[in-house]
């Protein structure tokens, strides 16, 4: 998803999705460091979790010993993060605190829609078609999921993007170094739903306009950077700010002054030499 922050009051909501292995975590902290010393108040959230609730569904839907359904699991991870959405991010939007997020909706749409077909199931496209509900099944499934980000939908979406055997090798790499034996049902689920849920996240990078797709088979710093020129991006084609000749100015455009020199005084925070 990519919106525009009119209101430069509000806190701004970033996501970092991607596959295992793409370095979500990595590059949400290194960002949320970023944000800190340029003067940003900006808080870390993860999904699933984020706040106790979520945080106790997130241990019974990746570590339960019993079989779970994909639908039910679909309920689940929207249940937790409809009630971190209202409960955590929303209320830090509301106070003008930026938020980065470790995974969002995204991560139900490639590992429930993707990875276990329920794009595709042929029940759950009959059960619609057959009640005479117009649209592509798939755009509603996408829509059943965005139902639990009513309460707050994030700003920008970034998704790292990388090849299966790259993901995989990571996540081989961090298993040693951080000696895990227990892998929870999704990393342990089969190379086939990997693949599946790999090429799920590549599809939403590479062809779907409601995403900032970026290659995260690089180094972890060329990667940042260009996360920090997504955000410096947003907040200028939301404030009618250009570039002219190196610098940052508002445009005839703009329609809000007052916002747009708001969003001009971060862009120079986020934009300058910290070296």
């Amino acid at each position: 998803m990519i919106r525009s922050l009119s209101n430069q009051d509000e806190g701004m909501y970033i996501v970092i999705e991607g596959d295992e292995g793409a370095g979500k975590t990595e590059q949400a902290h290194l960002l949320v460091e970023a944000l800190k010393l340029r003067g940003i108040r900006v808080q870390y959230v993860r999904e699933p979790g984020g706040d106790p609730f979520a945080e106790e569904l997130r241990e019974m839907l990746k570590h339960s010993p019993h079989p779970i359904d994909p639908m039910a699991e679909v309920f689940g991870f929207s249940t937790a993060r409809a009630n971190m959405l209202a409960k955590v991010v929303r209320p830090m939007l509301d106070a003008g605190t930026w938020v980065v997020s470790d995974r969002s909706y995204t991560s139900t749409i490639a590992l429930q829609g993707y990875g276990h077909g329920l794009r595709d199931d042929a029940r759950f496209v009959n059960m619609f078609t057959s009640s005479g509900i117009p649209g592509d099944p798939r755009h509603i499934f996408t829509q059943l999921v965005m139902c639990a980000i009513v309460a707050a939908q994030p700003h920008i979406e970034f998704i790292l993007d990388i090849p299966l055997d790259i993901a995989l090798e990571r996540g081989h790499a961090r298993d040693a170094l951080e000696n895990r034996v227990v892998a929870d049902r999704y990393e342990d689920a089969g190379l086939e739903f990997r693949r599946r849920v790999n090429d799920g996240y590549r599809n939403l990078a590479r062809f779907n306009g409601s995403y900032r797709g970026i290659d995260g088979n690089r180094d972890r710093q060329s990667v940042h950077a260009e996360i920090m020129q997504g955000i410096v991006w947003l907040i200028a084609w939301g404030a009618g700010i250009t570039l002219e000749d190196d610098q940052y100015v508002i445009s005839r455009a703009a329609t809000d002054a007052q916002q747009s020199k708001k969003a001009l005084s971060t862009i120079h925070q986020l934009t300058k030499d910290l070296s």
